[in-house]
């Protein structure tokens, strides 16, 4: 049903003016030529599959002057930099981790251009990229004392850096100003349904110092865990993660290296 996420898009992008464009997961315009239904629900059904979706959305934008050329990201490049960024989050990273095994995906770019009374012309590119996870069909498992993680075993190119204020809704509710930056979220989850239960958990750098981490991002449930770094990490470094505990009332340990970006 990926021709339906594109409508979703399509249908952001159409409802914004002078180069700012909507945001949201919800639809109100039925006039909208890209209209398929208020929620994701109704249009995965509108595509042709069931009502039970994730719908993940980013948006980003860039903006280029004639004074200052700057070579533009491929869209190979927008899209790995765009799906990143769902990935640094807490909500977002949930949404992408939940058990699935059907899926839509989808990008679309507007580009606006604009002359000022200077000569000076402006160029914002509007991308919005987004996925929806089918959960109709019966959904993998991975069974007793079995965890899956993001980051995982020579994941790179993770961000060093997370704004809490940046991310709606925000997993750490006091942190109000988008200028605060801690650690990339790390996450673990068992079965949906299941009990997880996570008694050790460390972090460590390539020196083998304890990072400092929270684990009370919200929302998060019974099968899942968050561990945020209260700080940022350091760019192009290897860290050591390592957690122990019980999924589903099975003893679980699961040690992994990461690699964040330059």
């Amino acid at each position: 049903y990926s021709s339906g996420v594109a409508d979703r898009f399509y249908y952001l992008l159409a409802e914004g003016s002078d180069g700012a464009y909507a945001t949201g997961h919800d639809e109100s315009d039925v006039n909208n030529p890209f209209y398929t239904g208020a929620l994701a629900t109704d249009r995965a059904q509108f595509a042709g599959y069931g009502p039970s979706v994730v719908e993940l959305l980013t948006a980003s934008t860039e903006t280029y002057v004639s004074a200052d050329p700057m070579p533009q990201p491929t869209a190979a490049e927008r899209g790995e930099r765009d799906m990143r960024s769902l990935l640094n989050s807490v909500a977002h990273l949930r949404g992408a981790m939940a058990a699935a095994r059907v899926g839509g995906l989808a990008a679309v770019i507007k580009e606006d251009r604009k002359t000022a009374s200077d000569g000076l012309t402006t160029l914002v590119v509007n991308q919005r990229l987004g996925v929806l996870l089918g959960r109709q069909e019966t959904l993998p498992l991975l069974g007793a004392g079995k965890v899956a993680s993001y980051p995982c075993e020579g994941s790179v190119d993770i961000d060093y850096a997370f704004a809490p204020a940046t991310e709606e809704p925000n997993p750490f509710p006091r942190i109000t100003d988008p200028a605060v930056k801690l650690g990339p979220p790390i996450y673990l989850r068992a079965d949906e349904g299941a009990d997880l239960q996570v008694t050790s958990y460390t972090l460590k750098d390539s020196a083998g110092t304890v990072v400092p981490v929270r684990t009370n991002a919200v929302p998060q449930s019974g099968h899942e865990f968050f561990m945020v770094p209260r700080s940022q990490l350091a760019p192009d470094a290897r860290y050591s993660v390592d957690l122990q505990g019980t999924a589903n009332g099975a003893n679980f340990h699961q040690r992994f290296d990461f690699r964040t970006r330059s």
